[in-house]
């Protein structure tokens, strides 16, 4: 068992062909539904933070010089950094221009979503690092590429949003390759400090991982995709 695995339960996950991401390529896509998917990202751009701030404490010590690019990924992604282009910074530029309060946002988040936060913010928990590394590589950062290019269809077909920023999407699409190369690097040196046999079974629990993952978010978009009707 391999990346390749791990990819192909990405690639064959009906996540894939689900209604929300179709939806954003169709004629009855709207402003009011991109609004709705953006209130209910509140509570996930916030928690990606914190979920990849938990994975770099369980990192071993030994490895601070190695794990710096990811550090600096984890501030990036967290909300109150002191530095430009954050995607925390992007997401406040759109919801503001559309509208959206946060805080509400953060009040009313969808049941499914926050069950979505919940379980990604507690990967490294339940799983240790090098599962929660392998695992939001491919569901979030890899899976995020197909979520983020058929949302950017919509801004783009959409006429109420034309004059909408686009940065928090662009963002997504330009960093989640490189974002991958960092966690990949870094989960091929921790595995690289286990057995043959301890690898294995990190492999067999990231696939039951990976697949509980895109599972969990798949009825997270089901719901918001129930609102849209």
């Amino acid at each position: 068992m391999n990346h390749n695995s791990l990819r192909s339960v990405l690639d064959e996950h009906p996540i894939n062909k689900c209604s929300f991401i179709e939806h954003w390529s169709t004629d009855r896509a709207k402003k009011e539904h991109f609004v709705l998917w953006l209130e209910a990202q509140a509570t996930l751009t916030i928690s990606f933070g914190r979920c990849l701030a938990r994975i770099w404490t369980d990192l071993p010590y030994e490895l601070y010089k190695e794990s710096r690019a990811f550090h600096h990924l984890t501030q990036l992604e967290s909300w109150g950094a002191d530095m430009p282009e954050t995607h925390g910074e992007y997401y406040r530029e759109l919801v503001e221009s559309l509208g959206v309060d946060i805080g509400s946002a953060l009040q009313t988040c969808p049941e499914g979503t926050f069950r979505f936060s919940e379980f990604r913010r507690k990967l490294s928990d339940k799983y240790g690092a090098e599962v929660a590394l392998l695992t939001v590589l491919y569901g979030n950062e890899l899976g995020n590429l197909r979520i983020f290019k058929a949302l950017k269809i919509a801004m783009e077909n959409i006429p109420a949003l034309a004059d909408a920023p686009k940065g928090y999407i662009n963002a997504h699409l330009e960093d989640e390759e490189a974002d991958s190369k960092i966690m990949f690097d870094l989960v091929e040196l921790l595995l690289s400090r286990h057995t043959p046999d301890s690898s294995q079974m990190i492999w067999v629990t990231a696939e039951t991982a990976l697949k509980e993952f895109l599972n969990v978010r798949l009825a997270a978009f089901e719901e918001l995709f129930e609102r849209f009707n």
